[in-house]
């Protein structure tokens, strides 16, 4: 994958914001933490890591501060959000995201705990300011797989993964979207989209954000000046395997992936609903009972969730 990169300018004139969601990932915010330092070096960085996972004993966000404190430089500020409650990926990232904008972030980076990165800051927003996009996906590496970060959801059936494809795009039967382990915006089209849809806690935020993206002539590309890698589901426990895989990731996916089809495509509800069940099944035969019963809980959760936002975000 080759790319011609943009000269750094002389003055940087955006300031760039890094919007962490954490839920006792403590030692995977510090390795990004430690790979964001030369990173910002050069650039304004501010990062907000918003902590959810209401430790009663406060380990947690005590040890967030203190791996904000050392990582902290004149490059680089990192801020620690107590959540008053587990706000989930989208409503979280939306409290990190305003955040970054009071402290005057003007490129806004959405990363997932379980990445390290690898590039310039300056490189990083000269390559936006020079892009004909307004939101990006970023070049990742999961399992020794260099990619577009991209992810792939079929319409019809529900099912996901990472995509190989270069480019995002809307097709009859399927989608292709920037992954949400790194996301980028400009802050107009943040205020455009108004943020991440809070109808979902976990999975499916950034394929919603790509249809609304396209129903609002948002131009989406990917930014190849830096390198995000990915411990895929190291944070939620999404794996393929059906034994090991989390309970939460389990039960969240399935109950995204109603509110997602009711919102979008009701029309092919039905069919998902067969495609899930036959999963449950599948995962129910190969012994993990606990497993089956979260899919069936997402099942019926994502079904009977009355209020839907009908597509529309919720940052400011």
């Amino acid at each position: 994958m080759t790319n011609s990169l943009p000269p750094v300018p002389s003055a940087i004139t955006r300031i760039l914001g890094i919007s962490v969601v954490n839920f006792f990932s403590e030692s995977s915010v510090k390795r990004l933490l430690e790979s964001l330092q030369p990173f910002a070096q050069g650039c304004q960085v501010y990062v907000a890591i918003v902590d959810n996972s209401q430790d009663p004993q406060g380990k947690e966000t005590e040890a967030l501060r203190k791996a904000a404190s050392l990582a902290s430089s004149s490059s680089l500020t990192v801020e620690v959000i107590t959540a008053e409650r587990n706000l989930g990926y989208a409503a979280g990232n939306n409290v990190g995201i305003n955040r970054l904008i009071e402290m005057g972030a003007t490129l806004l980076w959405v990363l997932n705990p379980d990445t390290v990165i690898r590039g310039s800051a300056s490189r990083l927003v000269a390559e936006a300011a020079c892009s004909a996009g307004t939101l990006w996906s970023t070049k990742t590496v999961e399992n020794g797989i260099t990619s577009h970060g991209l992810g792939r959801l079929n319409t019809l059936t529900g099912q996901a993964g990472s995509s190989p494809s270069l480019t995002v795009g809307v097709e009859r039967f399927s989608i292709r979207y920037p992954g949400g382990h790194s996301l980028v915006f400009t802050v107009e089209t943040w205020r455009t989209l108004m943020g991440f849809d809070e109808d979902y806690f976990l999975f499916m935020e950034e394929a919603d954000l790509t249809l609304r993206s396209q129903h609002l002539g948002v131009v989406v590309r990917t930014l190849l000046s830096v390198t995000v890698h990915h411990d895929q589901g190291l944070t939620t426990g999404a794996t393929k395997d059906v034994l090991s895989k989390s309970l939460v990731a389990f039960s969240e996916a399935t109950r995204s992936r109603m509110i997602f089809f009711r919102k979008f495509y009701p029309w092919r509800l039905p069919i998902l609903v067969v495609s899930r069940t036959a999963y449950m099944i599948s995962v129910l035969v190969r012994g993990n009972l606990s497993g089956a019963r979260a899919i069936n809980q997402g099942i019926k959760s994502g079904l009977s969730m009355k209020r839907l936002s009908k597509g529309q975000g919720r940052g400011r």
